[in-house]
């Protein structure tokens, strides 16, 4: 699989701002991939809502959580940051494994892969 990584950053119900603890993961993500190892890295940032509200809304918030996390990034790392792209899934993709309502459906994943892939 080209995915090298998998992460999430999650996000407060109805919110595309990022808290301390998103902030936090950020910059410990922002650091693994200043690494040698990560060097020629692509990201792919996908935003998921929770099953609350509409879908059409939570189509839209997850887009602006992936686009937060987009910029939290080329914030941490300037010219050094990997090429980003975002993508919005909304309720559609949740973790089987939890309720649709659950505080981690509400999240940004982060895929790495190779530029070059």
């Amino acid at each position: 699989a080209p995915e090298l990584r998998e992460n999430n950053v999650f996000f407060p119900r109805g919110g595309s701002a990022l808290d301390a603890s998103a902030t936090a993961q950020i910059a410990l993500l922002a650091q693994v991939l200043n690494t040698q190892v990560m060097a020629g890295t692509c990201l792919r940032l996908v935003g998921h809502s929770d099953s609350s509200g509409a879908a059409s809304t939570n189509a839209a918030l997850s887009e602006r959580r992936a686009e937060a996390v987009r910029k939290a990034i080329a914030a941490e790392l300037g010219s050094s940051a990997p090429p980003m792209e975002t993508a919005g899934m909304g309720e559609d993709a949740h973790l089987s494994e939890l309720p649709t309502t659950h505080v981690a459906q509400r999240r940004v994943t982060l895929w790495a892969k190779s530029c070059d892939s």
